[in-house]
């Protein structure tokens, strides 16, 4: 997950973006040319939510408003702040445009993390684990939110997660991952009929029963 969005170099190994081949492991200076279109076409809102760039610009202690966090991001690529004021908007922040971001909710700071994330009109978004720390309510409206997102704007989106509600309700395809390998991939028709111990436990276990019975 950090390699992909380039929070960390890529190791041994290479991405395929709109089936074009990106970068080829350690030292790959054609890759790092690729850079700048590659950064474009992503967005990761955990760059913002975990404060990965605030900490890379020394600026940990800044508690910026809203509008400010969101007009940064887009300045990153040229982008006119009228347009980061929009995905406010989109991401129904505008009554919180000029609070500052330490007085936001866990729920606001999850939408203004996508906000920053799509403010330069990336075609993926990276999401990981975007439900953590938000009540019940709160994640199914994120889950909502996504799949809303996803729909108007034609968005591809990477999300890593341990949310059952999520891969039931939001995922149309799902990879599971186990001892470093993928076991399974496909949709959560998939994940429910394999074989596979581990995947019988997580799909079928006591927290994964309360889901489906609600869902019912």
């Amino acid at each position: 997950m950090n390699q992909l969005p380039h929070l960390r170099r890529r190791q041994r190994q290479h991405v395929r973006l709109d089936a074009e081949r990106v970068g080829d492991g350690v030292g790959d200076h054609a890759a790092d040319r690729d850079d700048a279109a590659l950064a474009r076409a992503l967005g990761a809102e955990r760059i913002v939510r975990r404060g990965l760039f605030l900490e890379r610009m020394g600026a940990e202690q800044l508690a910026p408003l809203a509008r400010e966090q969101v007009r940064t991001f887009a300045a990153l690529f040229k982008v006119p702040a009228a347009r980061a004021d929009e995905t406010l908007e989109l991401l129904g922040l505008v009554d919180k445009a000029d609070t500052l971001t330490e007085r936001l909710s866990g729920g606001q700071a999850q939408r203004l993390s996508i906000a920053c994330a799509l403010a330069h009109g990336p075609d993926l978004v990276f999401l990981d684990e975007p439900t953590s720390g938000l009540d019940p309510i709160g994640a199914g409206e994120f889950d909502d939110l996504i799949a809303t997102l996803q729909r108007t704007l034609g968005l591809t989106v990477f999300m890593v997660t341990h949310d059952l509600d999520s891969l039931h309700t939001v995922c149309d395809r799902i990879a599971a991952l186990g001892g470093g390998r993928i076991i399974a991939a496909g949709t959560i028709e998939t994940m429910l009929a394999s074989d596979h111990p581990w995947l019988k436990a997580y799909f079928h276990g006591k927290r994964a029963r309360a889901v489906m019975a609600s869902e019912a």
